[in-house]
């Protein structure tokens, strides 16, 4: 009987949470890295947007990947329990309001997501696909094979 009312109140306390949205990109600003959302459903009748949403790129240690949001992507919103650019103006340990969390304020853009109308590419088990919106891309398959596809390879050097 408690471990019911337990689960019942867990159960309650998680669906309130509100951690992962798709969203569709309305906005840019790359000087900035972020952008402008309107989230895929509606709460309570009404579409929300958000602004100036940080995009993460993918980004460890010595290299980053950076792809450029475009108006019209699907994009993956995730919120962070406390007040998230707080926590990126810099490296230092902040302290937070621990009253507010996971706060429309706190998003933060984390991946692209693909409608399941698009044409996914054919990436075999153990392969590696990047891809650009020209046909341009680089392909590694399992065996470690690479194949460049590009309209011209020049070479710049490093400065």
């Amino acid at each position: 009987m408690i471990a019911q009312a337990l689960t019942t109140l867990i159960d309650g306390k998680i669906a309130r949470l509100n951690t992962l949205d798709p969203a569709i990109v309305t906005g840019v600003d790359l000087d900035a890295w972020t952008v402008n959302v309107r989230l895929k459903h509606r709460r309570r009748g009404r579409e929300i947007t958000l602004s100036a949403v940080p995009v993460a790129p993918q980004r460890f240690g010595a290299g980053a990947l950076w792809i450029a949001p475009a108006v019209g992507d699907i994009v993956l919103v995730a919120y962070s329990h406390y007040d998230l650019k707080k926590q990126l103006k810099n490296l230092d340990i902040v302290d937070v309001n621990e009253e507010i969390a996971f706060h429309l304020a706190h998003a933060l853009v984390i991946a692209g997501l693909v409608p399941r109308t698009a044409d996914v590419p054919a990436v075999p088990a153990g392969g590696i696909l990047l891809q650009h919106q020209s046909g341009a891309g680089i392909e590694i398959d399992a065996a470690g094979n690479m194949i460049l596809k590009a309209a011209h390879i020049s070479h710049r050097g490093i400065q």
